[in-house]
């Protein structure tokens, strides 16, 4: 039965992927064109992936549920299990087509979270997973709950940034979601967690890199809502109390991730939900490695990271030595890797660039959220690039114009470059003189307003310094020992 429901949602899921591809006009929203920071693609694709897994999940609800559903299922009846994911799927695909602001989106989440509570799905006591005693939440019930369920949908959104990577994660956790249900004896859960598996397959064969359709919002808050939910369900009896628990260890490396990122935002004076290609997979690719490399290194890690939680139930808790140390190698490893941490020394200096950056940074995305709707107010292209130019000038930036003579730099001026996400190279120079400034992290606050002016105006001007990363030693050769500043 398990091994029919993995194969017909694969079918679903696929089917319906292919199904949009073909007919999903370019006209019609949804469609993902890239940007100059984060996103690489050339061309447009689709951010309507989670369409089909939300079609196979309704699929394996509906036969799991009229054949293998007894009444004692920890997951309780199955539609409210499908009307919980549906309902963060909507809030998803909504935000996929329109765009929805960060605060709202944030606001109908928590009505979902709280919609769930009251149907059931509610975290109603704590055990600890080597088979010990029970905390009763009470009062803590319901924030626990939603803070939950509001978690792990950002938390798979959030890791969904390369190609894969998504999907990959979503598989090891329905397939530990699965291991959890045999262990317990709950078939329906089982049934249900496999099916996912094959949905998540169907959508895999259009991901994998290059992909033609992305999972989006919608895809990665069902995954996020279906993972949170079965959790919840399974957490509350017998030999699968530790579900919790499992899936938060095979979550560390996205919580390490959103970690850092809140913790790097917040020492920049930059909104925590604003988006940026600082993420572990981001910093991987930039230290060198290649994509496929970054993309199997995050799946296996939450794949180990599974398979030691599960060992902790199975074995109840004796293998906790083991976990433990891996534990502590991983954080030390990742931080040592990203360069986080190298000495005490280095570290104060990174801190100190950053108070000496924060205030530079803050006034750069002020000025980017009016050059924002200045797309939309300019007269004609002209007026926005002469303000664009004016609000570089603000924060000590100028970009570098052809013809460009390397010897003729203003004094206290310094030229640099930035690598862009198509391949180009961004070309200033700096004000101060000052090398220990981030000034990647000025110009990063840029990159929004420039790649939406590309798209609307077509081509940048001329003396925005955007040069093919192969024209520039092909007319510049001169220039092969300027800085190359990393917005990291």
């Amino acid at each position: 039965m398990a091994v029919g429901l993995l194969v017909g949602s694969l079918l679903v899921s696929g089917l319906t992927c292919r199904l949009i591809l073909t007919f999903w006009p370019l006209t019609r929203p949804g469609w993902d064109g890239g940007d100059l920071g984060r996103k690489a693609q050339k061309s447009p694709v689709l951010r309507l992936g989670g369409v089909g897994i939300a079609l196979a999940l309704a699929f394996v609800t509906a036969v799991a549920g009229g054949v293998v559903f007894d009444g004692a299922s920890r997951v309780g009846e199955p539609w409210p299990l499908l009307f919980v994911c549906m309902l963060f799927f909507g809030i998803g695909l909504v935000d996929d087509l329109y765009s929805v602001p960060p605060l709202l989106k944030l606001l109908f989440q928590v009505l979902a979270a709280s919609c769930a509570f009251w149907l059931g799905f509610r975290i109603e006591l704590l055990t600890e997973p080597f088979g010990g005693s029970s905390i009763q939440l009470q009062g803590l019930s319901f924030p626990l709950t939603v803070l939950w369920l509001i978690a792990i949908p950002n938390l798979i959104n959030l890791v969904d940034g390369m190609d894969g990577i998504a999907g990959g994660v979503g598989i090891s956790l329905a397939g530990t979601l699965a291991v959890v249900a045999w262990l317990g004896g709950d078939l329906f859960m089982f049934a249900v967690s496999m099916g996912m598996i094959g949905a998540i397959i169907g959508f895999l064969f259009f991901n994998l890199p290059r992909a033609r359709i992305y999972l989006g919002d919608g895809g990665a808050y069902l995954l996020g809502a279906f993972i949170a939910v079965t959790s919840i369900s399974a957490s509350q009896k017998g030999a699968v109390a530790g579900a919790l628990f499992v899936i938060m260890l095979a979550l560390a490396l996205p919580i390490a991730d959103t970690a850092f990122a809140i913790l790097r935002r917040a020492f920049y004076g930059l909104p925590v939900w604003r988006a940026d290609s600082e993420h572990i997979h981001h910093r991987l690719v930039t230290l060198g490695l290649r994509r496929g490399v970054v993309i199997g290194g995050m799946i296996a890690t939450v794949l180990i990271f599974s398979i030691l939680g599960l060992s902790l139930i199975m074995e109840e808790g004796k293998t906790w030595p083991v976990v433990l140390t891996v534990s502590v190698a991983a954080v030390l490893f990742l931080v040592r890797l990203l360069g986080y941490w190298r000495s005490f020394s280095a570290f104060w200096d990174h801190v100190k660039q950053i108070m000496m950056t924060r205030e530079r940074v803050r006034y750069a995305y002020s000025l980017s959220c009016v050059l924002e709707h200045e797309i939309d107010r300019a007269a004609d292209c002209e007026v926005f690039w002469a303000d664009f130019h004016r609000s570089l000038r603000k924060v000590g930036l100028r970009p570098v114009s052809d013809p460009f003579d390397p010897e003729g730099l203003d004094a206290g001026w310094e030229l640099f470059e930035i690598p862009l996400a198509d391949d180009s190279i961004w070309r200033l120079t700096h004000c101060d003189g000052s090398t220990s400034m981030h000034w990647g992290k000025v110009v990063a606050c840029f990159l929004g307003p420039l790649s939406r002016a590309k798209s609307k105006w077509g081509e940048v001007p001329d003396d925005f310094g955007i040069v093919a990363r192969r024209e520039i030693w092909r007319k510049h050769p001169c220039i092969s020992n300027c800085r190359k500043e990393k917005m990291t």
